[in-house]
């Protein structure tokens, strides 16, 4: 009677185990799928803020009598992973 309920239990268990293994192996790939998300839309991002920046930097900074319109530095956040 003891080792049935043991037997039992144990088929229980390697059940409950796989089961477990399983939802593990399904949420590492989503959570791998939006990392791989992530990172395509923030090198997208970085392209687009690139242009911008580059046709920021190709406007004129002085005015004909030479005032100062605009810096001419254009500061872009670094992206997360560039961070320390």
């Amino acid at each position: 009677m003891v080792w049935d309920a043991v037997d039992e239990f144990q088929d229980r268990w390697e059940r409950t185990i796989n089961s477990m293994t399983e939802d593990i192996e399904e949420v590492a790939g989503r959570l791998g799928k939006v990392a791989s998300n992530y990172a395509e839309y923030n090198s997208s991002a970085e392209e687009e803020m690139n242009t911008v920046k580059s046709a920021a930097e190709s406007l004129p900074t002085r005015s004909a009598d030479g005032r100062i319109l605009m810096s001419a530095k254009i500061h872009i956040c670094p992206r997360i992973q560039d961070r320390g």
